[in-house]
């Protein structure tokens, strides 16, 4: 039977793995957002920086899951808000790429909430860490969940997916688009009030 520092030292090797996928899909994101403006047309061309952005995603959810739920260190890695998470993303992602690549690879910008958690690994740095993932709740997943739905709604230059180029009505795409984005907003709303309880309990606040 594994003792603490042993199950610890798994958790962090497979956070350490975690969190270089996190950064691969992090990095792909920012040169979308950087290279792509937003205003202009969003095309459903899958052979691009995007699409493989998508394709490496669906890989790692892939992997995390077989970890937590079939894996030799399962019982140690097993959590089951992240499974739901890893589930509901691997069906969101699976329509981005299907769907318009470029926003589902700007969306995994979100997954930076968890860039940091091995390099701020540790008691001594548990309230750098927390700061750090409210900030990231706040600057970056609420604005691009409640935010980016509206502005996809509004903007007359941007070309919609069609029937035609994709084989999905335009409502399919919107209900998916809306699901997905109150889906992570409740999911964003649970965690902070789980940060900040656990801030509280620490008396870190």
């Amino acid at each position: 039977m594994m003792n603490h520092d042993t199950k610890q030292q798994t958790i962090y090797n497979h956070m350490k793995y975690r969190c270089d996928c996190i950064a691969v899909m992090c990095g792909l994101s920012v040169y979308d957002w950087l290279t792509h403006s937003l205003h202009e047309p969003i095309t459903t061309d899958r052979w691009n920086v995007s699409g493989a952005n998508l394709v490496f995603s669906l890989t790692y959810l892939s992997w995390d899951i077989w970890a937590m739920v079939y894996g030799s260190n399962r019982q140690i890695l097993y959590r089951t808000e992240l499974l739901i998470h890893h589930l509901v993303s691997m069906g969101c992602f699976s329509a981005g790429l299907y769907f318009v690549p470029l926003i589902g690879s700007r969306a995994l910008i979100c997954e930076s909430i968890s860039l940091l958690n091995y390099t701020l690994r540790g008691a001594h740095n548990e309230l750098i860490l927390h700061r750090y993932r409210l900030a990231t709740i706040f600057l970056i997943r609420f604005p691009f969940s409640i935010g980016f739905p509206i502005f996809y709604y509004v903007n007359d230059n941007l070309l919609e997916p069609t029937s035609a180029t994709t084989g999905v009505g335009g409502w399919t795409y919107h209900i998916c688009l809306v699901i997905s984005h109150v889906f992570f907003t409740i999911y964003d709303v649970i965690l902070v009030r789980k940060i900040v309880g656990i801030m509280r309990k620490k008396k870190l606040v």
